[in-house]
């Protein structure tokens, strides 16, 4: 795993404090999370963080969406950088 992805973990983490947040009164109550990770699940966190939410007494939608492979190369270098996942494009947003 790259150093500089996040992991499942770090999202539920992440999901966890916010809900606290608001179960202290500090923060209002998370409605959504969307994310797309251009890399396969580490685990699956979607029960957890159901069951948080409802006990803190919120709905929340979790949307999650994993590429189907890892990305094929991080090199700048590479033919491939900058292609689109379906392989059909460049993105005009290289990082």
């Amino acid at each position: 795993m790259e150093a500089h992805l996040i992991a499942d973990q770090d999202v539920l983490d992440l999901i966890k404090s916010r809900i606290n947040a608001f179960q202290r009164g500090e923060a209002t109550a998370l409605k959504s999370v969307k994310i797309f990770f251009q890399r396969r699940k580490q685990k699956d966190i979607t029960e957890e963080v159901s069951r948080l939410a409802m006990e803190a007494g919120v709905e929340l939608e979790l949307d999650l969406v994993y590429a189907k492979e890892g990305p094929k190369f991080y090199d700048r270098l590479s033919p491939s950088f900058g292609l689109s996942l379906n392989d059909c494009s460049w993105s005009s947003e290289i990082n």
